[in-house]
Order: structure tokens, then C-alpha cells, then sequence
């Protein structure tokens, strides 16, 4: 059993995004010409919000395309008021410490986890193992930028899995499983989403009443635009074989079939279009593998691997839209990979290349925030090697390519950088610009290739120490590619003392203090937000073992 309690908040890093903010930390400070806050609260309320002129003009051009520019203070120039006061406009140098965090952000997560197996061996060789498995998740944040979510959500699982053994012959040997199981959901997730302007507040002054928005589930002023609840439970069945053919030929073959019963309800309470509805229906799916290896040699071992893997694809919190249960909530993903795989020098050499391709998810299930329907290549190579009784090297590369495969006609909705809407940086920071953005597919924030080398030296039982050393590839920080995060290199020490039970372990993050960037729900907000990451940075863990 395992239970763990944090409490801490969620960073959305740095807003007012551009490519010079990028460079070289220049970043347009300035707050909003209108004073949102009309009733001195210290707080913007969403009747206040609305009351300035409703998100309509808030929300600058909510149908906005990348069909050409609009007026810098949009249609009819509703929004001049939305800009910033010319007077506080200016060019500030900003530190990676000035984030989208006020002191009165929380994030509070308790989860418990619990499981129980049962083994026994039946007197004909057969291998019975019952796992029995529980999760829980209690979340609650708020964000005064414009966000909170509350999620309350468990899982119970149990699973019976029976294995055997088959020699037929010296030539032909197999491992085989089959397994049952039953898997129930209950998820619910709320959260408060619409009044969410990340490009509102000044960094460099840190939160004010002007930028501070009042949101559900702190606030009885605010409602939850979504509160979802989803009940399902999934009837598994599944086969694996493992079998060995003249002890050259590899074959794993491995099938499952789900029947899901679903049924998702949305609160009479929220904001959404279809509050006070439900969807519940019932959804089947086989899943497979197929994966066939032959041995050049003891060393080599080339092989080919085929797969179609459904899953439930849900919510932040497990939760399943209405509209995705009535399309289908189980969705397909599929993958087709080709690689060669040797062990040298004694089994001291390990090293793995392999191509593939992939599809994850279908069209049904597109959220721009959690899932996003994608189509991925690349080329992977692994290396392990045990130099001697002391030191051992492991290293990793990864070439990629990953794009989106459910854009809509007209294009991808996103919200604007100022380099896509046209609109000076210094009229737009005051409210939101969003709309389509069309002319690429192209996967943002995920770089094309990642490498990485690792050195563990352990001169004696007690005492091990490590170096990672990761080189990341350039790439979009947004789905519309104006601001692009460079490549970067990062250097990680850590050593681990074993003293009886007590283990010491110490970290040392970003050793060279390099300054690197992640980007932050790219298809989404990645033209507005980007993650500075930590600058060197230190941890202390330690653990007992009773």
C-alpha cells in the first residue's frame, strides 16, 4: 500500500511569449489600460468580465484564421480598451522566477494505491497469479489566472492470470498465458476553464487585482464550465503466446478482447452547452500483437513487430467526454516497428536499432490538452554496456517525426501569438487572441531528436554515482511555429549511499546551469506559454527500509 500527499502548484511558465523573449529574456512589460476590477474586490469576477463587453470582446476575433491580418484593435475597434496603458509599456530582462504563480495558487493531490497478489501452483505445472489493484486520485487546483479543476476519481482492478509451460519437443517450446479480468472507473473531474487570459498579467509586477480572476470551486461567484462524472467498467479477456520454433525463430502472439460499459453524466450545475445530459452506451474492441524474431547468430537477432491496441481515451481525470461515449469511447492505436536486436562481448553489449510508425488515437477522441490524434516515425538506437565490475555506460537516440492527423478544415483552433494575428503585441496582451490556424500539421514541442549517454561508477556495494548527459533538438514551442525553442544540452550528476536500511540519494539538476526551455500544451497555448526550466538546482532524498 502506498499513499501520497502533495501539496504544491501547477506552473504554466512564461506568458507574452515571443522569439526575443526566447534569446535573450526581453520581455514587454505593461499593464491593462482598463480596469476590470470595478467593485475593488481585489478580484475580477466573471459578471465582471462579461460586463466590460462580454468575451466577444475580450476574446479578440474568437473566428480568427491565419487568412491575413485583422484590425489591430478588431472589428469596428471594439477592443482598443483591451490593450495596454501606453504608459506602462516597456522592455524588461525577466528571470526564469517570474512565472504564471501567485501566492495564493494550490495544487493539493492525495492518492492512495493498494494492491494484493496471490500465487499458487496447481499440481499440473500451471502457475495461478490473482492481482488485485486499487488506485485513487483527490485533486484540487486553482489557478487565479482563470483555471481550476477538482478531480475525485478511483480504480479497482482484479485479474487472474493462469501460465504454463509447453515442451513439445527440443525443436518447438512455448510459454503461454490466459487471463480474465475486471476493471471499474469511477471518474470526476470539474474544472473552470473559460475565463482563462494567461497574457493579462505582468510578470514583472506579479499578480494584481486587474489579473486575478475569481474561479470555481473557491469561488460562489464562479461556475464549472465542465463537471463531468463517468461510471465504466471494462470485461477483459486475454491470451499470450511465447513461442520458440528450432531454436531460431522468436514468435509472440497476443490477443484481447473488451467489452466496455460506459455511461458519463454532466451536472445540472454547469456551464456547459449540454449541462443536466448523459450518454452511457456499451463499446467492444479487439486488441493484438504480432511480433516474429529469427537468430542470425547467438549475438543477432532481427525482428518485426505489428500491433492494434485499443484503450479508453479520457480526461485529465479519467473522465470521458458525452460526445466521445456516443462516438465510441474505445480508440484505436496502432503500431508497426522493424529493428535488430545483438548481445556481445559475453552478454557485457547490448545494443537495439529499430524503425517504426505509429498512430495514436482516433479522430473521435482529439483534446487538444490531453490527446491529441497523432501519426509518428522515427528511428530509435539503444546501447548498454558493462565495461567492467565498476562502470557501466548506457546510451540512447531517438529520431522522430510526429504530426497531427485530425485538423479540421480551415485549420487547428489555437490561440494567437501576436506574429500570427497581426496584432501589435502591446494591443493584444490585454485580453486574447484565438482562432485557426491552417497551412501545417506539424506536432509542436516535441523535438525531432533526442540523445542521451549515461555513466554509472559503483566502486563498491554501498556507493554508486551517475552522469546523464542529454542533447535535445530544436524545435516549435506552438502549432503555428512563430516561436521556435532552441536545442540545448543538459549535464545531471547523482550518487546514492546505502548505509543497513538507510539509503542517502543526492542530485545535482542542470549542472552547468544551461538555460533551456519545455514547452507547455503546445497545440494549445504553445504559442503563449513557454516553461523555463529549473536553472542548477539540488535534491536530497532519503529512505528507510523497515
Amino acid at each position: 500500500m502506498q499513499y501520497h500527499n502533495y501539496h504544491g502548484n501547477q506552473n504554466a511558465g512564461w506568458n507574452r511569449l515571443s522569439q526575443d523573449l526566447i534569446d535573450n529574456g526581453t520581455y514587454l512589460a505593461g499593464t491593462p489600460l482598463l480596469n476590470l476590477d470595478t467593485d475593488h474586490s481585489g478580484r475580477l469576477s466573471q459578471a465582471e468580465v462579461i460586463a466590460a463587453g462580454g468575451l466577444s470582446a475580450f476574446v479578440f476575433a474568437p473566428g480568427l484564421t491565419t487568412a491575413g491580418p485583422v484590425d489591430s484593435f478588431g472589428p469596428g475597434g471594439a477592443n482598443a480598451a483591451f490593450a495596454l496603458g501606453p504608459a506602462s509599456v516597456r522592455e524588461v530582462q525577466l528571470s526564469r522566477k517570474d512565472v504564471l504563480i501567485d501566492p495564493e495558487d494550490f495544487l493539493a493531490t492525495d492518492t492512495l494505491t493498494a494492491y494484493f497478489d496471490f500465487h499458487h501452483e496447481l499440481n499440473n505445472g500451471v502457475q495461478l497469479t490473482n492481482k488485485l489493484f486499487f488506485d485513487s486520485l483527490d485533486t484540487e487546483l486553482q489557478n487565479s489566472y482563470g483555471f481550476s479543476q477538482a478531480i475525485d476519481t478511483y480504480v479497482l482492478e482484479d485479474q487472474l492470470i493462469a501460465a504454463w509451460q509447453w515442451d513439445a519437443s527440443p525443436e518447438v517450446q512455448a510459454d503461454f498465458e490466459f487471463s480474465p479480468s475486471l476493471r471499474h472507473t469511477r471518474a470526476k473531474l470539474a474544472e473552470d476553464f473559460l475565463f482563462e487570459f494567461l497574457d493579462r498579467r505582468d510578470l514583472s509586477q506579479g499578480p494584481s487585482a486587474n489579473d486575478r480572476i475569481e474561479t470555481a470551486g473557491l469561488f460562489d461567484s464562479a461556475q464549472f464550465i465542465n463537471d463531468i462524472t463517468t461510471d465504466y467498467t471494462d470485461y477483459g479477456l486475454a491470451a499470450l503466446a511465447n513461442v520458440a520454433l528450432y531454436q531460431r525463430w522468436h514468435a509472440l502472439l497476443g490477443l484481447r478482447y473488451d467489452v466496455l460499459d460506459i455511461e458519463s453524466r454532466q451536472a445540472s450545475t454547469a456551464a456547459a452547452a449540454d449541462a443536466g445530459q448523459q450518454a452511457s452506451d456499451t463499446d467492444s474492441g479487439l486488441s493484438w500483437t504480432a511480433s516474429l524474431g529469427y537468430d542470425l547468430t547467438d549475438a543477432i537477432r532481427p525482428y518485426v513487430t505489428a500491433s492494434t491496441q485499443r484503450t479508453v481515451i479520457t480526461g485529465q481525470g479519467g473522465e470521458v467526454s458525452l460526445a466521445n461515449v456516443e462516438l465510441g469511447a474505445l480508440n484505436a492505436s496502432r503500431l508497426y516497428e522493424a529493428g535488430i536486436k545483438g548481445n556481445f562481448l559475453d552478454g557485457r553489449l547490448f545494443t537495439a536499432v529499430s524503425a517504426y510508425r505509429q498512430t495514436r488515437t482516433q479522430f473521435s477522441s482529439q483534446n487538444l490538452s490531453t490527446n491529441t490524434s497523432t501519426r509518428g516515425k522515427g528511428i530509435e538506437f539503444e546501447a548498454r554496456y558493462v565495461a567492467s565490475d565498476w562502470l557501466s555506460l548506457i546510451g540512447n537516440s531517438v529520431w522522430q517525426d510526429v504530426i497531427n492527423t485530425n485538423i479540421s478544415a480551415g485549420g487547428q483552433f489555437a490561440f494567437f501569438n501576436p506574429a500570427d494575428s497581426g496584432i501589435a503585441a502591446e494591443n493584444s496582451f490585454g485580453g486574447t487572441v484565438s482562432g485557426l490556424i491552417d497551412g501545417r500539421n506539424k506536432r509542436s514541442g516535441i523535438p525531432d531528436r533526442v540523445s542521451s549517454l549515461t555513466a554509472i561508477v559503483k566502486p563498491a556495494d554501498a556507493l554508486e554515482v551517475f552522469a546523464t548527459v542529454t542533447n535535445v533538438a530544436a524545435m516549435p514551442s506552438g502549432f503555428s511555429g512563430v516561436v521556435r525553442l532552441p536545442g540545448y544540452t543538459v549535464v545531471n550528476l547523482g550518487s546514492s549511499v546505502s548505509i543497513g536500511k538507510l539509503e542517502v540519494q543526492g542530485f545535482i539538476n542542470n549542472l552547468f546551469n544551461e538555460r533551456y526551455f519545455r514547452a507547455n500544451a503546445s497545440d494549445l497555448f504553445g504559442s503563449n506559454l513557454v516553461l523555463p526550466e529549473r536553472p542548477r538546482s539540488w535534491t536530497l532524498r532519503l529512505r528507510y527500509r523497515f
